[in-house]
C-alpha cells in the first residue's frame, strides 16, 4: 500500500463587530478532523519485538540469534488450560491437535503469518482553535492590538491484527489458536491473540499577546515606523507509549513504535521592529526579540536589513543579518520512552581485529559468515533534560535584476552557523570502540547482540547503541538561491508568466565535541536526523503558464532534484565513497526529474473546473535501496512520483 484512505472535514466561524468608528473585535473558531485507514499485510508471529528500553529484546525469529530472548516457536506435544502455571504434562493436558507429531511425542516447529488476520492502523486528529481579539487607535498615527489563542488537538490511534507476544505464547500453549486449519479459528481467540492496540495523544496551546505600532517620525524616505509588543504562550503535549515494554519483554505487541513523549512550559517574550527608509534608495530594518523559557533560559535574538535601490527599480541589492534561539523540543529533552532507528551494518564500521576471529578483514569483508554480513543495529536516541539551546548567526546577500520590464532576475547567498546543536550523538566512536576491544566513551552504551551459534567464543556483533541527544559543537552551511519572475503579455487577453528558483548547497557539515567532523552535502547523510533521506545538493522548480482573458489557464510544472552519493559520514563512510552501496547497485543514486501540467477553466464566477496530470510522462523514482523509508526508492525525493501517471479532476463552486 502506497497511500491510506483520507477523510478530511471541517468548518469555521468568524464574527466581527465594530465597537465604534476606529475599534473593531473579532472572534473566530475553526474546527478539523482528518482521518486515515489503512490495511496492510497478515499479522506476524515470527519477528523481533521492536526495540527494548526496561526489558532485553525479544524474538520469535529462528534463522538468527538476536540480543535478548530468543523463542524458536514449537507447538507443544501436551497443551494445558490457560493459566496453568505447572509443566504441561500428560498429567494435567491432553495432546496438542494442532501438532500433526503429538502422539509421538515430538514438538513442531512454526513459522509464517496468521493468514486470518490482518494489521489494520487507523488515526484520526481533531483539532479546535478559538481566538478573539480587539484592535483600534490610540493616538494619531499610533495603534493597539490584543488577541488570545487557544488550541487543542488529541489524535486518537487505534491498531488492530498486531499479534501481542505474550498473548501468542498462550494461544499457543492451550491450543485455541488452530494452527491446522486457521479458519476453523473463534473469533474469541483472534481478538485475544491481537488486542486492540488504543492510545489518545494530546496538544494544547494558550497565547496571549499584545502590541502597538505606529510612525515616529518623517525621513527624506517615508515614515520612520515602530511596533513593539508583549505575548505570554503556554504549550503542552502528552503522548502515552502504545507499545512499551514496561511490564516485560513479552508483554507488548510486535511491530509498533514505543516512543512517548510529555512536556509542558510556559514562554514569556518581548518583540520589537524598527522601519526607517533612511533615504529613497535606502531602508533599514531592525528588530529583536526577547524569551524567556522555564529553568532561567532567556535569549535576545536580533535581525538587521538594508534594502538599496541605486538604480531605481533595475538594481536592489538586499542583505540581512541575524542572532537565532532554538529551544531543545519535548522529544528532545522529554521523551519518556526513546526512539530508535536500525542502520545495516557494513565494511566499513568493523575493525581487522573484530573480524578476525571470524576468519575474515575488512578487505575480504564479502567472505564473512552471514551473521556478520547480514547484520543491523539499532541506534538508541534518549532524551536529554539538560540540553541546552540552540544558537546561530546567519547572514545573506543578495542582487535582484529588472532588466526589462516585468522580467526579474534574483540571486542571493546564505550563510548559516549553528552552535550548540541538538542532535543525535556520533555513535561512530562507540563503535569503533567496541569493536577494538576498547573502553567505551562516556555517554554511550553499547548491547551486544547474542553471540554467533557458530562462533560462540568470538565477541559479538553490535545490537543497540544508545546515546542521549547531545549539543554537538557546531553546524555550518552555506550556498544560494536562484530566482526567475516573468509576466509577459503576448497579445490581447493573451500573457505568459514563468516562475523559476532553485537551491544549490554549496557545503553543509557538523563538527561535534570530539573534534570530528562530518560532511553531508550530497550524501544520505545525515542519515540519522533525515531518516535516509539525504541531502542533494540541488534542487527547484519551474512552473509556466498561459493565460487566455482570464478563463482559460495552461500551466506545466518541471520539478528536479538532484542525485547523491550512496554514503553517509554519520554511518561510518567517508564523504562521497560509495561506503553503504553493497555494489550490486550504482554508487550514485541518480537525478528526478518529473513533469506536472494543470489546466483550469472559469465558466463564471461561480463555476472553476480543473484537471491535473501529475507526473506526465510517468517517470519513476530512482532505484535507492539504502534508504529504509520505502522499499527501494527515497520517498522524499521520489515523492508521490512512485504513482506513475495519475490524474485528478474537480470543480470549484462558490455562491
Amino acid at each position: 500500500m502506497i497511500t491510506p484512505d483520507v477523510e478530511r472535514f471541517g468548518f469555521s466561524a468568524r464574527v466581527t463587530a465594530r465597537i465604534n468608528d476606529e475599534t473593531e473585535a473579532f472572534a473566530s473558531f475553526n474546527f478539523l478532523q482528518s482521518q486515515s485507514h489503512d490495511t496492510y499485510i497478515p499479522a506476524t508471529i515470527r519477528a523481533n519485538a521492536p526495540a527494548p528500553f526496561y526489558y532485553p529484546r525479544y524474538s520469535t525469529s529462528s534463522n538468527v540469534a538476536y540480543y535478548g530472548n530468543n523463542t524458536i516457536l514449537q507447538l507443544p506435544v501436551y497443551v494445558c488450560p490457560r493459566g496453568t502455571t505447572a509443566a504441561c504434562t500428560a498429567a494435567n493436558g491432553t495432546l496438542n491437535p494442532n501438532n500433526p507429531f503429538a502422539a509421538s511425542g515430538q514438538t513442531a516447529q512454526i513459522a509464517g503469518r496468521i493468514p486470518n488476520l490482518f494489521e489494520d492502523n487507523f488515526s484520526r486528529t481533531r483539532a479546535y482553535r478559538a481566538a478573539a481579539g480587539i484592535s483600534g487607535p490610540i493616538a494619531d498615527g499610533w495603534n493597539y492590538s490584543v488577541s488570545a489563542t487557544g488550541m487543542h488537538i488529541d489524535l486518537l490511534r487505534k491498531y488492530n491484527g498486531y499479534v501481542y507476544i505474550q498473548h501468542l505464547l498462550d494461544v499457543i500453549a492451550d491450543g485455541s489458536y488452530n494452527f491446522i486449519n486457521p479458519a476453523a479459528t473463534s473469533q474469541a481467540t483472534l481478538d485475544y491473540l491481537a488486542p486492540e492496540a488504543r492510545a489518545t495523544s494530546t496538544s494544547d496551546l494558550l497565547q496571549f499577546d499584545a502590541n502597538v505600532s505606529g510612525e515616529l517620525a518623517q525621513l527624506p524616505g517615508g515614515a520612520l515606523e515602530l511596533a513593539a509588543g508583549v505575548s505570554m504562550r503556554y504549550e503542552a503535549v502528552d503522548s502515552p507509549s502504545i507499545n512499551s515494554d514496561f511490564n516485560g519483554g513479552t508483554e507488548r505487541y510486535f511491530r509498533l513504535n514505543g516512543f512517548a513523549i510529555k512536556g509542558d512550559r510556559t514562554v514569556y517574550s518581548a518583540y520589537g521592529e524598527l522601519n526607517a527608509p533612511l533615504l529613497d534608495q535606502v531602508t533599514v530594518n531592525l528588530s529583536g526579540r526577547y524569551d524567556r523559557y522555564p529553568r532561567g533560559i532567556d535569549n535576545f535574538s536580533p535581525k538587521a536589513g538594508v534594502i538599496i535601490k541605486p538604480f531605481e527599480d533595475f538594481v536592489t541589492l538586499r542583505g540581512t543579518y541575524s542572532r537565532g534561539f532554538r529551544i531543545p523540543s519535548f522529544g528532545e529533552a522529554n521523551a519518556t520512552f526513546p526512539t530508535t532507528g536500525y542502520v545495516t551494518a557494513n565494511s566499513g564500521i568493523y575493525t581487522d581485529w573484530f573480524l578476525s576471529q571470524y576468519g575474515c578483514t575488512v578487505a575480504t569483508f564479502n567472505t564473512c559468515p552471514a551473521y556478520v554480513r547480514s547484520a543491523s543495529y539499532g541506534q538508541t536516541s534518549l532524551s536529554n533534560p539538560d540540553l541546552k539551546p540552540e544558537k546561530s548567526r546567519s547572514f545573506t546577500a543578495g542582487i535582484e535584476l529588472q532588466p526589462i520590464r516585468r522580467v526579474k532576475l534574483a540571486v542571493e547567498y546564505y550563510n548559516i552557523r549553528k552552535t550548540d546543536v541538538i542532535t543525535t550523538a556520533n555513535n561512530a566512536p562507540a563503535i569503533l570502540a567496541y569493536y577494538s576491544g576498547l573502553p567505551i566513551p562516556d555517554g554511550y552504551t553499547v548491547v551486544p547482540d547474542a553471540p554467533d551459534v557458530n562462533t560462540p567464543g568470538a565477541t559479538p556483533r553490535i545490537a543497540f547503541v544508545q546515546s542521549g541527544f547531545i549539543n554537538a559543537n557546531t553546524l555550518k552551511t552555506h550556498g544560494l538561491d536562484f530566482s526567475i519572475d516573468a509576466d509577459l503579455p503576448i497579445a490581447d487577453g493573451i500573457r505568459f508568466r514563468t516562475y523559476a528558483e532553485a537551491s544549490y548547497i554549496m557545503k553543509l557539515e557538523m563538527e561535534f565535541p570530539d573534534g570530528t567532523v562530518e560532511r553531508y552535502d550530497g550524501t544520505l547523510g545525515n542519515f540519522n536526523l533525515t531518516a535516509g533521506s539525504g541531502t542533494p545538493k540541488w534542487k527547484g522548480t519551474w512552473t509556466s503558464s498561459l493565460e487566455f482573458n482570464d478563463q482559460f489557464a495552461l500551466t506545466g510544472t518541471v520539478n528536479y532534484f538532484d542525485g547523491y552519493d550512496l554514503s553517509a559520514m554519520d554511518q561510518g563512510t567517508d564523504y562521497k565513497d560509495c561506503g553503504l552501496s553493497d555494489g550490486s547497485t550504482p554508487c550514485k543514486v541518480s537525478e528526478y526529474v518529473t513533469v506536472d501540467l494543470n489546466a483550469r477553466l472559469k465558466v463564471n464566477d461561480n463555476f472553476t473546473f480543473y484537471l491535473n496530470v501529475q507526473n506526465l510522462f510517468d517517470k519513476m523514482p530512482p532505484i535507492d535501496v539504502v534508504t529504509y523509508g520505502a522499499h527501494g526508492y527515497n520517498p522524499i525525493q521520489g515523492g508521490e512520483g512512485i504513482f506513475g501517471r495519475y490524474f485528478k479532476a474537480g470543480v470549484k463552486v462558490g455562491f
